[in-house]
């Protein structure tokens, strides 16, 4: 038995073509993107405790061991020891 015309399929339309280049980048970027987002989710989870503790000891009046200055409780953290005036 012949078979009858051609055995590959047309080439895609133009339209076609833009549609199934898209689809293809869009699934890589959605798992991605999901991926990156998880991850940052799972960070900001894990690291809560330490975020929680810093805050409590600020609230002690301690500054937090990442904290510029160190300065006492009833003064502003400055940097280098200024006390906010210009000098020329």
């Amino acid at each position: 038995m012949e078979q009858g015309g051609s055995t590959m399929g047309e080439e895609p339309a133009g339209l076609d073509l833009l549609l199934g280049l898209l689809l293809m980048a869009a699934v890589p970027t959605v798992v991605g993107g999901a991926v990156i987002l998880s991850l940052v989710g799972l960070t900001m989870w894990a690291t809560a405790p330490l975020r929680r503790r810093g805050r409590a000891k600020a609230e002690d009046g301690r500054a937090p061991s990442g904290a510029p200055g160190g300065a006492a409780p009833d003064q502003p953290n400055r940097p280098n020891g200024s006390n906010g005036e210009l000098t020329p």
